[in-house]
């Protein structure tokens, strides 16, 4: 089997065992992850490591606490997000109650260990939502990997966008999914955005940044 296969296999496989999931974590959670699953598998350990410390920075999770575990205790659950008041509940709830099988977590496969960390990942950005008052779309989640957006500047970009509750304009914009006049108004708010997450770049280096995004993104989406 050469590479290719086999990442496109794994992948399958992951989509597939978090779909199966969808009684025990909830349809929400499953469908982000699926989304980080296809668009992001190569990006995964990035967006996992940049959503911790956000949550680390939120309060909503502890130093010790890892991404993947959680989202094979959320599998392994006889509750799911909705049966809770709120997201911070629900994590801490699977964090005290749900123990997982050494043994078992050792034997997983490369798809189950994917799968795992993309709903951990799904799970804590409802808590991010809970925390910040902003919607969080599946497809913002793909961009800080894709351009390796530390955990302070993704907490930027979510603020930036807090006022109309739009942070579905920042991937829309990259992936060029705006009619004209809405991209007029978001490629402003892009440039204030990036003006943030490179306060050192001048208008010109700004626009060259914005444009480089833009391509990587719809580059990345092409080879999907």
């Amino acid at each position: 089997m050469g590479l290719f296969s086999f990442i496109g296999d794994c992948i399958s496989s992951a989509v597939s065992a978090v779909g199966s999931a969808i009684s025990a974590v909830g349809r929400a959670v499953v469908d982000t992850a699926k989304v980080l699953i296809r668009e992001a598998a190569g990006y995964i350990e990035t967006i996992a490591k940049a959503v911790k410390e956000v949550c680390l920075d939120l309060d909503i999770i502890e130093p010790e606490d890892e991404v993947e575990e959680l989202g094979a205790k959320a599998m392994a659950c006889d509750k799911k997000l909705e049966d809770f008041d709120s997201a911070s509940e629900y994590i801490e709830y699977i964090k005290e109650n749900i123990t997982l099988d050494k043994a078992k977590m050792d034997e997983r496969s490369d798809a189950e260990k994917l799968g795992h960390k993309a709903l951990g990942i799904s799970i804590l950005a409802k808590g991010m939502e809970e925390k910040t008052g902003v919607t969080i779309p599946a497809e913002f989640l793909p961009e800080v990997g894709r351009h390796d957006i530390k955990s302070d500047k993704v907490l930027d970009i979510i603020s930036s966008y807090k006022e109309n509750n739009n942070l579905s304009d920042f991937p829309d914009y990259l992936r060029g999914n705006l009619d004209l006049k809405d991209r007029i108004n978001a490629g402003k708010k892009m440039e204030k955005v990036v003006s943030k997450m490179v306060p050192e770049m001048s208008e010109t280096e700004i626009d060259k940044k914005i444009m480089e995004m833009c391509e990587k993104t719809r580059e990345d989406k092409t080879g999907e």
